[in-house]
């Protein structure tokens, strides 16, 4: 059993009082990939971003990832980085060496939130309510920045606190029953002074993306390598 190999990364990740716990419930190495969250959340890994971090650990996967060079659009959006390559690849292994189902949707699921912070660091087009929803909605490119703040043209928003569903009570204030094929597609960022900024992303799937990727980046998910190192 490897369990000082994960107390070490518990250490590392600053969890050093789940260690017993970790122990007791003989969690090494092996055992840690077939964790989902929930089970991670019961054993006291509480923030989404430790939790990715550790199973990436238990997995040999880095979550390091190249910055994609070029034009951000439509063309940007077809280029896969060769991390979720390999995890896409690890994923769907030749028949003879099929992984069992629970270390698949592990992979599956750090390859969906590499996925969802690329997408956010990538950035794209939404739209946003002014004076915080009390006003009209304009159409901006929006991208998220490592140090949690949503920028959009010169201006930017945060450092973020929070990401929430829906377009909150004060668009519904003052601009009544909001349509369900817009109210499908809002959501709101909350800045750490309190400040919610209601938003629209372009389809449903959009939204998710936004939603999880920003949220990855509030709790601590992964850091995208910079031209200059780290």
């Amino acid at each position: 059993m490897s369990d000082s190999l994960v107390a070490g990364w518990l250490t590392e990740l600053n969890l050093m009082e789940c260690i017993k716990t970790f122990r007791d419930e003989g969690i090494d190495s092996e055992a840690l990939t077939g964790l989902d969250d929930a089970q991670l959340k019961e054993l006291g890994v509480n923030r989404m971003g430790d939790r990715t971090k550790l199973r990436a650990k238990a997995m040999g996967v880095s979550l390091t990832a190249p910055l994609l060079k070029g034009a951000v659009g439509p063309e940007a959006r077809d280029i896969v980085p060769e991390h979720l390559k390999v995890l896409q690849r690890m994923a769907s292994p030749p028949p003879a060496a099929r992984r069992p189902a629970s270390q698949r949707q592990t992979i599956d699921d750090l390859a969906s939130k590499i996925a969802a912070t690329n997408f956010v660091l990538e950035g794209g087009p939404m739209e946003k309510y002014t004076q915080g929803g009390r006003g009209k909605v304009h159409r901006k490119f929006f991208k998220m920045l490592p140090d949690k703040r949503l920028c959009y043209e010169s201006s930017s928003i945060g450092p973020l606190r929070e990401v929430a569903d829906g377009c909150g009570d004060v668009v519904r204030e003052h601009h009544g029953d909001v349509p369900d094929h817009i109210a499908a597609r809002s959501f709101r960022v909350i800045t750490e002074t309190g400040l919610q900024v209601p938003l629209i992303a372009p389809s449903v799937r959009d939204k998710e993306m936004w939603m999880e990727g920003i949220e990855i980046l509030i709790t601590g998910g992964y850091k995208r390598k910079t031209s200059g190192g780290a």
